[in-house]
């Protein structure tokens, strides 16, 4: 068992070590941040989609009779609680009389914007937490 424990510790001091640990951090950070990035798009996709349809005056089921999807798909589309297939989304944009640029335009601006904003909010945070350890700044 000692002998185990040494290779261990001596393992965990080498440079392949650490270059594990970090790869494996860096995995997981990417995974993570993939995540937030489906959900953010999903979050703005729903939202566009819901103005666009409230601007227009219609119901939940108008759109979703006009566009060919079920009523219960088109509110977790809203929602931002499924993903669109590029069918579903060609399909709401001729329910809505627009070409699919104009959708994906109206997306990508709102993304940028709240991208920004929580870029902005992160650099707050570590503002603050570097106000209270300083070391942070080094």
């Amino acid at each position: 068992m000692d002998k185990i424990n040494q290779e261990i510790k001596n393992y965990s001091q080498t440079a392949y070590f650490r270059n594990d640990l970090n790869n494996n951090s860096n995995k997981r950070f990417k995974e993570k941040s993939q995540k937030v990035d489906n959900l953010l798009f999903r979050r703005v996709l729903g939202e566009v989609l819901r103005e666009m349809r409230k601007e227009r005056g219609w119901t939940l089921k108008v759109l979703s009779t006009m566009a060919g999807v079920s009523l219960s798909f088109m509110s977790e589309l809203e929602r931002g609680a499924k993903e669109a297939s590029s069918e579903v989304l060609l399909s709401v944009c001729k329910a809505f009389g627009i070409q699919i640029e104009c959708l994906l335009d109206k997306i990508s601006d709102r993304y940028k914007l709240l991208r920004q904003l929580d870029d902005t909010l992160l650099d707050d945070k570590l503002l603050l937490l570097s106000d209270t350890i300083p070391s942070l700044v080094a």
